[in-house]
């Protein structure tokens, strides 16, 4: 990972992220390392406030895999901190819906393989800051949407138990009420 886009997240200035999205534009920077990547987006996360410049046109670059659950995640810090609205990223609202059917799902799958695999399929193999889980809150607050809606009924399906927690807790604390089938 080039070391002038390290430096310019080093600087947690509203101009250095303004060029960091230019870098970007100009050349996305790529490499065999997640951890690069991670910790790259780790340092954003200190300066929230200063990191909410960066969207929505880094969702741009959420598409490239190596990207995908860096920007998705934070964006879901900047959406919970309530320093980022959902009207802020409604346009790629699109986007992250079929990313999240895509992950739904790839997770149903696993379930169903380690089924009929006779594997004893627990949970422990998914974590709180799962894709799935960070798709359920960005797309929340779109759930009078009747796709957005299709696919939180979908959930049920899961064994994701953060990704079903994350959405009763959502429910409880905005829509008062929840379905049995939870």
């Amino acid at each position: 990972m080039g070391s002038i886009i390290k430096n310019v997240a080093d600087d947690k200035t509203k101009k250095s992220y303004q060029k960091f999205l230019e870098l970007f534009e100009k050349d996305i920077p790529l490499t065999s390392s997640k951890f690069d990547i991670s910790t790259l987006f780790l340092k954003l996360n200190d300066s929230l406030e200063v990191a909410q410049n960066l969207f929505p046109e880094i969702l741009n670059y959420a598409t490239i895999n190596e990207y995908k659950e860096p920007i998705y995640e934070l964006l879901a810090k900047l959406k919970e901190k309530q320093i980022v609205k959902s009207n802020d990223y409604k346009n790629y609202k699109t986007q992250i819906l079929t990313e999240a059917r895509i992950e739904l799902k790839r997770q149903i799958s696993k379930k169903i393989n380690s089924k009929t695999n006779n594997y004893n399929s627990n949970s422990d193999k998914y974590k709180e800051d799962d894709l799935l889980n960070i798709y359920v809150k960005l797309l929340f607050p779109f759930r009078e949407d009747k796709n957005v809606a299709n696919f939180l009924t979908k959930l049920v399906y899961t064994d994701n138990f953060y990704v079903k927690s994350t959405y009763v807790v959502l429910r409880l604390e905005n829509d008062k009420h929840l379905e049995k089938d939870l």
